[in-house]
């Protein structure tokens, strides 16, 4: 049996979370990232890694409020705050459906 990642007793991905998620910024999807012992999202259009965390599911949550305007600066925030990273391409991701979400046609 495979460790976790960060050889955490709990589980942090599942099955559910890997799937890709369509963004007004793009399609997103989480993937494990075994050799760095993390997960990453990445923006699938171009492969490029938007954020980094152990917790595949803080990933996750970070691209479901991309996809429905939900707080994902401060999903990005707590990503950096418990140990993870977002990229520069990540914080122009997100100034991009900041930008969207401020147009009041796109609410």
């Amino acid at each position: 049996m495979k460790p976790n990642i960060g050889n955490s007793i709990l589980a942090s991905s599942s099955p559910a979370i890997l799937t890709p998620i369509e963004t007004p910024v793009g399609v997103v999807q989480v993937r494990k990232m075994r050799e760095q012992d993390t997960h990453g999202l990445f923006l699938v259009e171009n492969d490029a890694l938007l954020a980094a965390h152990p917790n595949g599911f803080s990933c996750h949550v970070l691209a479901v409020r991309l996809q429905n305007n939900g707080n994902f600066m401060d999903q990005a925030d707590y990503i950096v705050a418990c140990g993870g990273t977002i990229t520069e391409e990540g914080k122009d991701i997100l100034l991009k459906a900041q930008t969207f979400f401020s147009n009041p046609q796109n609410k």
